[in-house]
C-alpha cells in the first residue's frame, strides 16, 4: 500500500506499507544442511517520507524512514535525508545522509557448511556454522554531488561518497580438532567505502550522443580485537573492482535505423584471480514499421570468453563469460 497527498503548499507527503509471508523447506547435503530445515518468515515494512519545499525550485529538503520488522533481528530503522539546491537552471548541489541495513539471512543463522581445505598438516573439513545471534549488518552512508548543464546539447555530473560499515559478517575461528576446524559466521568485521563517480551525456551533432561514466572505489576493511578471522577483510577488499570506466554511442541513422554500443573496462578483482579486462557490447535495430522493431545485439566482443568473477564460500565449478549474438524481435500495439 503507497499513498501520496499534498500537506499544505510546501510539503508532499508518501507513507505507505507492507507485509511479507514465505515459507519454505530447504532439503541438505553432506556439504550443506540447515536446521530447522523449515521455516515460516514474516516480513512487516513501512515507510514515510516528507518532500519539503523551503524555496520553489530553488531548495527542496526530503526526509523520511523505512521501519522494518524480520524474524531474525526485529525492529530495524532506516532514516535518510537529502538536500538540493538549484541556484540556477545550469546548476544543481545535493547532499544526503542515510542508514541502512543488510538483515541477516537463513544461511547466516541456520546453516552447517562443510569444506574441505589444503593445511600445512594436510586436508581437513572446515565445518561453518550459523550463528542464531548474528546481527544486520549496518550503514551509514554520506553523499555528495553537483550537476552542471552548461548548454542544451552537455551535462555534467560529479558526486562523491564515504560509506561506514560495522558488524559485518566474519568467520571465526574455533579450536580444531584436526582433521575437523569448526568455525562461526559472527559480526567480526567493520571498515569503510569511499571514491566518486563521474558522468556526461554529450549531443555530439542531432544524431549521435555519447555518454562517458568512471567510477572509483576504494574499501578499507578491519577486523576487531576479539575477532579470529585474519583473512575476511582483505578478501572482501579484493573482490570488488576499484576502477571502472565505460562509454556509450547512441546514433540514430537514416532510415529508421538506430546503433548502440557500449565500452566497458573493469578492473582487475585480486581476491578472485580475476584480471581486468576491456570489452564492448553492440545492438543494431531497424524499425520497419511503427509497430514492429528488428534488432540485431552481441555482448562481449572482443573476447572469446573472460572471467567476471569466482566462487567465494562455495567452491562450484568457476564459469567465463563468452562472447554472444542474439537477435530480438519486438511487436508494439
Amino acid at each position: 500500500v503507497q499513498h501520496n497527498f499534498l500537506a499544505g503548499e510546501r510539503n508532499e507527503l508518501t507513507w505507505g506499507f507492507g507485509y511479507r509471508y514465505t515459507s519454505g523447506k530447504i532439503d541438505g547435503s553432506s556439504t550443506v544442511k540447515f536446521v530447522p530445515s523449515t521455516d515460516n518468515l514474516n516480513l512487516f515494512s513501512g515507510f514515510v517520507q516528507d518532500e519539503v519545499t523551503i524555496v520553489p525550485d530553488r531548495v527542496k529538503l526530503t526526509l523520511g524512514t523505512k521501519v522494518e520488522h524480520t524474524e531474525f533481528s526485529g525492529w530495524e530503522l532506516e532514516p535518510g535525508g537529502r538536500l538540493g539546491w538549484t541556484p540556477n537552471d545550469h546548476n544543481t548541489l545535493w547532499a544526503s545522509v542515510a542508514r541502512a541495513v543488510r538483515t541477516p539471512t537463513l544461511s547466516e543463522e541456520h546453516s552447517h557448511f562443510n569444506q574441505v581445505e589444503q593445511t600445512p598438516f594436510g586436508p581437513a573439513v572446515v565445518q561453518i556454522s550459523g550463528n542464531q545471534d548474528f546481527q544486520s549488518e549496518k550503514l551509514t552512508a554520506y553523499e555528495a554531488g553537483y550537476r552542471v548543464h552548461p548548454c542544451d546539447k552537455a551535462s555534467f555530473d560529479l558526486a562523491g561518497f564515504f560509506n561506514m560499515y560495522s558488524d559485518l559478517r566474519s568467520v571465526e575461528m574455533g579450536a580444531p580438532a584436526f582433521p575437523f576446524i569448526p568455525a562461526t559466521l559472527a559480526n567480526g568485521l567493520y571498515g569503510n567505502t569511499y571514491g566518486f563517480e563521474a558522468a556526461a551525456t554529450i549531443e555530439a551533432v542531432s544524431w549521435w550522443r555519447l555518454n562517458p561514466s568512471y567510477t572509483l572505489l576504494k574499501m578499507e576493511l578491519h577486523q576487531r580485537r576479539s575477532s579470529t578471522d585474519t583473512t575476511s577483510a582483505a578478501q572482501q577488499e579484493g573482490q570488488n573492482p576499484q576502477q571502472q570506466f565505460s562509454l556509450h554511442s547512441g546514433m540514430d541513422l537514416p532510415h529508421n535505423v538506430t546503433l548502440d554500443a557500449t565500452l566497458r573496462y573493469v578492473d582487475s578483482l585480486p581476491s578472485l584471480h580475476v584480471e581486468s579486462y576491456v570489452t564492448m557490447d553492440a545492438r543494431v535495430a531497424w524499425r520497419a514499421t511503427k509497430n514492429l522493431e528488428l534488432a540485431l545485439v552481441g555482448q562481449d566482443l572482443f573476447t572469446p570468453a573472460h572471467a567476471e568473477f569466482r566462487p567465494t564460500q562455495v567452491q562450484n565449478q568457476p564459469a567465463n563469460v563468452p562472447r554472444s549474438f542474439y537477435a530480438k524481435v519486438t511487436w508494439h500495439f
